[in-house]
């Protein structure tokens, strides 16, 4: 009888270690979707079901602020680039339990489903410390990204996009505003008389009590972050149908006290240069060394050129500019210069 009871014990604590010992990845493998397994590679003559080493796997864990050691892996599978006859990706929420066994629990679709150009990522929106579950899918006919919010609501995840679009806005990014993140929303006004259907951009943020605070709308908005020391290029193509005259305005959000410059074109036209970053003139440049000839001067390392003077002015924190918009074909490109993690948001907005 001891010996029964030994076996047990035994074979109980050799089924705990098992369990406990797998990856995250062998647990994705383990419960990788029969169904996409189904699909053919239309590549060969005859077609041949598809093998498992060639269906795409992408996971994220997160624990959804559990106390109790319970983790979960949020998983997607696809066929993606693979010439099939059924393309497909599947969803699925994986809870692991402390002592390693794990289960699938439902995927939060309700009516959402994701496809072979999805992404996952967790964002803590409303600042309770718990992330919340952003799925973005690629639409591919329409040209455009499409974002769903998801929250844990202690047993599944729950669609929140409704509440924070008022069911008519697509979210298309979310983007980081000083601690929390702002949600950037699309939205339409339809064609009526002689006016021509416009599209602008919603911003809205949830403040640190958790209220979601609605930030204005404008025809173009963007944030930019230095994530190196190397100066920081981006071009915008600008789908704005209505000509005119525009305000341009840059709000520095950096947290660092040095100033922050950068060169910004509308449409190949020079229209805020470094030097309209700050407030008159920079201060001159002194080489400063201590006694044992160590060089003290405040230097960013930065390979700004003639822009790098800039760092030694009072800095502003927003700065404006006119600019007049074609019907179609307008383009914004911005040089950022300054040091790492410097970050500025651009918004343009009918005059």
């Amino acid at each position: 009888m001891k010996r029964i009871v030994y076996c047990l014990f035994v074979l109980t604590l050799r089924l705990n270690v098992d369990a406990k010992v797998l990856s995250n990845q062998e647990i994705v493998d383990k419960y990788l979707p029969s169904e996409i397994l189904q699909t053919k590679d239309t590549d060969e003559d005859p077609p041949v079901l598809i093998t498992r080493d060639l269906v795409v796997r992408q996971f994220i864990e997160y624990d959804f602020g559990s106390r109790d050691g319970t983790r979960y892996i949020l998983a997607t599978y696809s066929n993606k680039n693979i010439p099939v006859d059924k393309p497909m990706a599947i969803f699925l929420v994986i809870k692991v339990m402390r002592n390693g066994v794990s289960s699938i629990l439902p995927a939060p679709t309700n009516g959402y489903g994701i496809d072979e150009k999805s992404e996952l990522n967790l964002h803590d929106l409303d600042g309770d410390g718990i992330k919340e579950l952003v799925v973005t899918n690629y639409n591919i006919k329409q040209d455009f990204w499409d974002s769903k919010i998801f929250k844990w609501s202690k047993t599944k995840l729950e669609n929140i996009t409704s509440s924070i679009t008022n069911n008519g806005s697509t979210l298309l990014s979310q983007l980081q505003l000083n601690a929390l993140p702002m949600l950037i929303f699309t939205q339409s006004v339809p064609a009526k008389d002689d006016a021509p259907a416009a599209f602008f951009q919603r911003a809205k943020q949830f403040s640190p009590s958790g209220e979601l605070v609605d930030l204005g709308t404008f025809d173009f908005i963007t944030v930019i972050s230095k994530e190196s020391k190397k100066v920081e290029e981006k071009t915008y193509p600008i789908s704005i149908v209505q000509d005119g005259s525009y305000t341009l305005v840059v709000k520095n959000l950096s947290k660092h006290a040095r100033a922050v410059r950068a060169e910004i074109w509308v449409n190949d036209v020079v229209v805020l240069k470094p030097a309209d970053f700050c407030h008159g003139k920079p201060n001159p440049f002194v080489k400063q060394k201590d006694k044992k000839g160590n060089d003290l001067s405040e230097d960013d390392d930065d390979d700004d050129g003639d822009e790098d003077r800039c760092k030694r002015c009072d800095p502003k924190k927003d700065i404006y500019a006119t600019v007049n918009m074609k019907p179609e074909g307008n383009v914004i490109k911005v040089k950022l210069y300054g040091n790492k993690n410097s970050k500025i948001q651009i918004t343009l907005k009918k005059k």
